[in-house]
Parts: C-alpha cells; structure tokens; sequence
C-alpha cells in the first residue's frame, strides 16, 4: 500500500517539475531481470525552448531465449507546447 501511495504523490507532483519550462536532460534506468541480470536500458530526455518541451523515451532491451536472443528498440517522441487560453 505504501508503494502505491507513493506512486501516486510522484504522479501528482510530475507537473511541479515542469512548471518553469527549464528543464532538461537525460534520465537512464538500467531494466533488471532476476534471472537474467540487466536485460536493457530506459532512457527519458527532456529538451526545452521557450514554448515547447520535447520528450524523448527510448527503450533498449535485449534478452537471450534458449540458443536465440530477443532485441526490441523503442524509440517514442513527445512534443509538449504551451497553451494559452
């Protein structure tokens, strides 16, 4: 329970951290699999200019299956502009 609260508070506070329109950089998460050790990486980098943030996710993983090996690359990417009303 206490890891979905938490989940939640990170989810609530995200827009906080965009609020200035300044943020940039490049956050890496390493994948982890129990058995297999570090399958891949999960790359979020976030770009910003006066009106719009770009975001850039990319997903790298590689996994061995029997005498094969499984890779999948994902490459998403949003464009966030200001809104005025």
């Amino acid at each position: 329970m206490c890891k979905l609260w938490s989940f939640v508070l990170a989810i609530s506070l995200c827009p906080l951290a965009f609020a200035d329109g300044t943020v940039n950089g490049t956050l890496t998460y390493a994948i982890h699999h129990e058995r297999y050790g570090q399958i891949g990486t999960h790359s979020v980098t976030i770009s910003s200019s006066d009106d719009a943030q770009a975001i850039e996710v990319i997903t790298r993983l590689s996994v061995p299956i029997l005498f094969l090996t499984y890779r999948e690359h994902v490459r998403h990417t949003e464009i966030w502009r200001t809104c005025s009303r």
